[in-house]
């Protein structure tokens, strides 16, 4: 498809998403001199213009949050780690357990395939019946956190009071799920204003790749006890 954009030369810049570790289509807009910055980042940063999330921060920042309430037995809802963003909030979970002393337990982390509720709705309620001790879910995706709400209602958990949810934020998880959930939250709209700079300034000389990295703040909606 990229190489369709370019080759019919409609399109000189793109802002290419879901970025994964290694991203091939990096190399194709390279090759092809084409203007691009990238909403994510690859695991190796190489010369390109990008903006992102605080993926690992972000999941720092929760972990800090959930300690301070005393919670310890803490599960994590991921998708598949081949898109970068995912990987990296796996190595925020993994390395904030070690930060606070906590074992690695392999039955309280999940890695989902696909962006359906209903998948992770069911994989989350197996989860929950094999670990009755989880106090809390923490949801990569706003779909695994609609999985979470489903899983928890059918167990007969009250969220908020004997199971905790947070996630990260978005117009599913603040206006469509009940109950609304505590989410950690970064400027997005500044993300994109970033992003459409970046690109704009390409047609400047000397220029010189830039990055941009929104920094995470959790809003409490009441979900995490």
């Amino acid at each position: 498809a990229y190489k369709k954009l370019i080759h019919v030369e409609k399109v000189d810049k793109i802002i290419l998403h879901n970025l994964k570790t290694n991203d091939y289509r990096i190399k194709i807009l390279k090759e092809n001199k084409i203007k691009f910055v990238t909403w994510g980042r690859t695991k190796d940063l190489k010369n390109y213009s990008w903006v992102d999330l605080d993926n690992e921060g972000s999941v720092n920042l929760i972990m800090k949050y959930l300690i301070e309430r005393n919670h310890k037995n803490i599960a994590y809802i991921n998708i598949v780690e081949k898109y970068n963003f995912a990987f990296q909030r796996q190595q925020g979970y993994i390395n904030s357990l070690k930060k606070y002393n906590i074992k690695f337990n392999k039955n309280y982390y999940l890695s989902v395939k696909t962006e359906e509720p209903e998948q992770s709705a069911n994989l989350i309620k197996k989860m929950l019946k094999n670990n009755p001790e989880i106090s809390v879910l923490i949801c990569s995706t706003e779909y695994s956190a609609v999985g979470a709400i489903k899983a928890c209602k059918e167990l007969g958990k009250e969220i908020g009071k004997n199971i905790s949810i947070i996630t990260f934020d978005g117009p599913v998880v603040k206006t469509l799920t009940n109950p609304s959930l505590t989410a950690v939250n970064h400027p997005r709209t500044e993300l994109g204003l970033k992003a459409i700079e970046m690109l704009l300034d390409m047609d400047k000389k000397n220029y010189k790749p830039q990055s941009f990295l929104a920094k995470p703040v959790i809003i409490n909606r009441g979900t995490v006890s």
